[in-house]
């Protein structure tokens, strides 16, 4: 038999697809149970639409200094223009319509987003349920989408972290003041308003502080100049009962100790030294009724740290010119002139 004979015979036909304006696309969905995720599991009516509130809106690079002032003067030019990057028209187009991703939503809420996948250097082809080939043009990964509720959690929670940490050195400074400075509520009034800065905080702090620091120095001189035995009370109970009307309210002591013009010294006390304590600089103190021991040595500081021999001379003084009392309900030590 000859090769002819034996040689198969067949036809060759050409297959030919008519190239279309429909692009096709390939979806990758996420997988589940080893495989892709079926369509079946979606709920209908199925959606498939592009978001174009998620589309991000391509901003401007900010101008310097040269481009702000060329626009607002237009006698300047700009002289040189550095490129960093350059995009072709068609990269533009794509990243413009790139921009607002695919989303693939069934009837249950169920939605999923759409990533462009490149790389894709390669022509690929398929072969659909027709016998025809179709030129696959993109590829788009698709994930599940975070919920509404899901998505305000975290903006919110971004937005409270970020309002808790301080931005600038200035906001850095004022919430560790904030942090440092104490209020002391309950010696606040209530109907006055606290209108005061930090800065006004810190110095009725610090007045408050040295306050009570010369309450408690006053009270160490008044026990070291005047001791208990060496004052002598009035023993007339009744007297003492019928001194009711001694002001009960602290009297405002001045910050600058006043000073008294000198009279004329008498006989007993001519000769002393001029820095010595005489009846001249007690008297003016009591002229206008009872004071406290700790006030009239308060006033009386300047000349007694000024000479150590005031002290004995200031008891001896009181025990001459004054009768002291109790006040009622307040234990304090009160002067009063002899009659």
């Amino acid at each position: 038999m000859s090769s002819n004979s034996q040689a198969p015979k067949y036809s060759e036909y050409k297959i030919k697809s008519f190239l279309q304006s429909t692009n096709y696309h390939v979806m990758l969905m996420p997988e589940k149970g080893g495989g892709a995720l079926p369509f079946s599991e979606f709920v209908p009516p199925v959606r498939l639409y592009r978001n174009s509130k998620d589309a991000i809106s391509e901003a401007s690079p900010p101008m310097d200094g040269e481009e702000n002032l060329a626009s607002s003067n237009p006698r300047l030019k700009r002289r040189s223009q550095i490129i960093t990057h350059f995009e072709s028209p068609t990269q533009k187009a794509l990243k413009a319509e790139e921009a607002a991703p695919w989303v693939l939503e069934d009837g249950d809420g169920k939605s999923y987003s759409s990533r462009l996948e490149g790389g894709q250097q390669q022509k690929y082809v398929l072969f659909g349920a027709e016998f025809r080939v179709l030129l696959v043009n993109k590829w788009y990964r698709f994930s599940p989408r975070l919920s509404l509720s899901t998505n305000i959690g975290l903006k919110e929670e971004a937005e409270n972290t970020r309002k808790l940490q301080p931005t600038t050195r200035l906001e850095q400074i004022v919430m560790k003041k904030e942090a440092v400075v104490e209020i002391d509520e309950e010696e606040r009034p209530d109907h006055v308003p606290d209108t005061l800065t930090i800065a006004g905080r810190e110095m009725r702090k610090t007045l408050r502080h040295l306050d009570k620091s010369n309450l408690y120095q006053s009270d160490e001189d008044e026990s070291e100049v005047l001791p208990e035995d060496s004052l002598s009370y009035s023993s007339e109970e009744d007297e003492r009962t019928e001194n009711v009307a001694l002001p009960l309210e602290k009297k405002e002591v001045p910050e600058v100790v006043a000073k008294v013009a000198r009279v004329s010294l008498p006989a007993s006390s001519v000769g002393h030294d001029s820095m010595l304590l005489t009846d001249a600089d007690i008297l003016p103190h009591l002229q206008n009724g009872p004071i406290k021991v700790k006030d009239l040595i308060l006033l009386l500081k300047g000349p007694l740290k000024a000479n150590p021999s005031n002290k004995e001379l200031f008891k001896e003084l009181v025990k001459k010119l004054c009768v002291v009392k109790l006040g009622q309900g307040d234990d304090e030590k009160w002067l009063s002139i002899k009659k």
